[in-house]
């Protein structure tokens, strides 16, 4: 057995020797910038500055009216609140100092139930948006274009999950291992020291498994996953059937449900074929690299080429085939194998990149790791069909021998996979425990009764879930998802507000690559509530909906009751496809999406968009609706290939669509059709790329009922991107 690789061209690597030459710790952050766009992730933490709260007076407050509204009168005004001292923002909009150890969520309700205010709130702090903050990210194309941001929006793994590292061991004192590699095995040597003296295992290990958010180095794909480290190669990368086989059997024989094999060779071995045989049947997805020998006659390699294993080809960095990458039937998928940096111990350069299938196969171990940490009950089969059906296809349509299924996608894989809360639960019968036939999950406890004392069945819908322990970029909560929205628990603060609603508007806009702050803006209108903080307006039909419905927290005012449930507008109302096909006036709000349905009686107009449904699993809308159930009319729509489309891909005829698609040359020529169901096609167009090397176009779209899919296709670069849309009839 060997292993190969390609290391990074020389500019790149200086780079990267830069970056480390000075101890990583002292340098500052980079900024995250991938395929020349920033990378865009706002951080959930609900942070405030302690002892502080925002006021805003009515206009016709009485301080206001005898135009006596300064820091000192305000300051007494409001003493009775515990105000030490106020200063000026805005006009008429104060800051409140109420001392270090004031409950600043309690004074501003207080306080937003004052007659002469408008509104008060703690004083949040923000974020920039931002990626993760290890500084050689900047050099990871690979973490964009598998899609990885979309995958930690969910989890960033769990420590449950072990991954084995088949390889040449695995430093363990790394800064970005701390804690996290477990006593592993030296075949090589017959002894229980599995470091590493070559430095191949530890890099595929960083892929895996490096810390992310810590400062340090790089990001893995599998954040919190264990690495266990079985050596059965040596310092010269190099190692026998025996050892390749024993180590094989013994990571399943010691918990691993993940086992890379970034290895191989070209000759077929009984020996290790039952090996995978045996790790396989302990339910260890074994995940293997294709080889490296595309250009040097392109032979059939093992273990890559069994049936039992995941035999994962490279991309590179424009998301084509690595040159060397095996071209052969038994490639599964691809992922990006091209300068991937990673961490390493070789000559006191802790990071270094390299490139080869050793370096695509981490990628897709991590994967792996990412989707058991959120959906452990997966077996080695459901693994491997959730990886090959959720990749993006490159190449000629459909699986092909030099791309598999495609190229893996991580963010479409974790989201199409359900948490362990999701499966159907018996009726226990249990005093104080709702149970819901419907969709077969209970109710209890605290977040029983926040839904029965803020909305219940038409504000959140049915639980689909169990209460779990959710990990995610956010945090570590006990959650449990409805319908409509997401509870979360937080045992720390009092009730009511020991539980938090998921902001799943946001989520929801991010994963259609939607930017809520670059949505057309309103103004103040007659008969409308404008909110100056978004620069949006609550217009009929949803502001008495949004008015009637809110927090039952009898110290907030009717407004900050609705602000606490359903948070601030993120947009005007627009017409929009919702998950059940429905083209309806949408409006979306920080916790809810509005729908207004006039079909419906009166009272059932407006209606909450299935938010939860859609953020905790794909294909949204499978759970019947608290009071309306909507036949799904869209079905199957493949997804874009390098393109955005919006409003979504499954419209009502006549909609207005847009669709942009990227990586072309820079002011290249595209060609534009559209293809229909039955192998038409219409007469093709001219369009041009911008200086970014995007093109696109808006258009009501005026084809009949069916499916369609609208290519658009450099002429210099040859780079094409895809839409598929499906019409209905409204």
């Amino acid at each position: 057995m060997y292993l190969g690789r390609w290391f990074a061209p020389l500019v790149v690597l200086a780079l990267l020797a830069s970056a480390v030459v000075t101890p990583v710790a002292a340098q500052p952050p980079t900024p995250l910038l991938l395929d020349s766009q920033p990378v865009r992730r706002p951080k959930h933490d609900r942070a405030f500055v302690p002892g502080e709260v925002l006021v805003q007076l009515h206009n016709g407050s009485s301080l206001v009216a005898k135009g006596a509204a300064n820091t000192q009168t305000v300051r007494a005004r409001f003493a009775s609140f515990g105000a030490e001292a106020a200063t000026t923002v805005a006009p008429r909009t104060y800051k409140l100092e109420l001392g270090p150890t004031a409950d600043v969520a309690a004074a501003a309700a207080r306080l937003a139930a004052d007659p002469e205010v408008a509104f008060a709130q703690p004083n949040y702090i923000r974020h920039a948006y931002r990626g993760v903050n290890d500084p050689l990210s900047t050099f990871q194309y690979a973490l964009s274009r598998v899609n990885a941001f979309g995958a930690w929006d969910l989890t960033t793994g769990n420590s449950s999950v072990v991954i084995a590292v088949v390889d040449t061991g695995v430093n363990a004192s790394h800064p970005d291992f701390t804690g996290r590699v477990l006593p592993g095995f030296d075949f090589v040597n017959n002894d229980s020291d599995a470091n590493d003296d070559e430095g191949h295992g530890t890099h595929t290990a960083g892929i895996i498994a490096a810390a992310g958010d810590n400062g340090e180095g790089i990001a893995g794909l599998c954040w919190q996953c264990r690495i266990l480290p079985v050596k059965v190669l040596n310092y010269e990368g190099a190692g026998t059937d025996a050892w390749v086989a024993s180590g094989i059997r013994w990571a399943a024989d010691h918990g691993a449900r993940v086992i890379n094999l970034s290895l191989g060779g070209e000759d077929d071995a009984p020996i290790i074929r039952d090996a995978v045989r045996y790790a396989t049947s302990k339910n260890a997805l074994m995940v293997v690299a294709a080889g490296n020998s595309a250009d040097r006659g392109n032979p059939v390699e093992y273990p890559a080429a069994y049936d039992e294993v995941l035999a994962v080809g490279a991309t590179d960095d424009k998301d084509q085939r690595a040159f060397f990458s095996s071209v052969q039937p038994y490639v599964d998928v691809t992922a990006p194998g091209w300068n991937i940096p990673s961490t390493i111990d070789q000559n006191s350069v802790p990071y270094l990149a390299a490139s080869g299938t050793s370096e695509a196969a981490p990628h897709v171990a991590g994967l792996a790791g990412l989707l058991l940490s959120r959906s452990p009950s997966l077996d080695v089969n459901a693994l491997r069909s959730v990886i090959t059906s959720t990749a993006d296809d490159l190449g000629p349509g459909g699986p092909d021998s030099e791309y598999g299924a495609g190229r893996i996608n991580a963010g479409r894989a974790v989201a199409s996979v359900q948490a362990p809360g999701f499966e159907p639960v018996p009726n226990p019968n249990l005093p104080g425990v709702a149970y819901f036939p419907e969709t077969q999950h209970t109710l209890r406890g605290e977040f029983r009764r926040f839904w029965e004392q803020n909305g219940g069945l038409p504000v959140f819908g049915f639980p689909i879930t169990e209460e779990f322990t959710e990990t995610s970029a956010e945090g570590t909560f006990a959650v449990q998802y409805f319908e409509r929205n997401r509870f979360e628990y937080h045992p720390e603060k009092s009730p009511p507000y020991n539980v938090l609603l998921g902001r799943l508007s946001d989520t929801q806009l991010r994963q259609q690559g939607r930017d809520w702050f670059t949505f057309p803006k309103g103004q103040p209108t007659e008969g409308c509530q404008f909110f100056p903080e978004t620069g949006h307006a609550v217009c009929e039909p949803f502001l008495s909906y949004w008015k009637r419905n809110g927090l039952r927290d009898p110290q907030l005012a009717p407004d900050g009751r609705s602000l606490a449930l359903f948070g601030l507008p993120l947009s005007e109302p627009a017409l929009e496809v919702n998950s059940s096909g429905q083209n309806v006036l949408t409006q979306w709000f920080e916790r809810a999406r509005f729908e207004h349905h006039p079909d419906k009686p009166a009272e059932y107009q407006v209606l909450l968009g299935l938010l939860g449904n859609e953020t905790a699993r794909s294909g949204a809308g499978s759970t019947p609706g608290s009071g309306q159930t909507p036949a799904d009319r869209c079905g199957i729509v493949p997804p874009s290939e390098n393109a955005v489309v919006a409003p979504g891909s499954c419209i009502v005829i006549g909609t207005f669509l847009t669709v942009e698609g990227a990586n072309f040359a820079p002011g290249e020529e595209i060609t534009f059709y559209v293809g229909r169901e039955d192998g038409r096609i219409s007469q093709q167009r001219p369009l041009r790329a911008n200086a970014q090397g995007r093109a696109g176009f808006g258009a009501m779209f005026p084809f009949p009922p069916g499916m369609y899919g609208l290519v658009m296709q450099g002429t210099q670069s040859g780079v094409k991107s895809v839409t598929y849309v499906r019409v209905i009839d409204r």
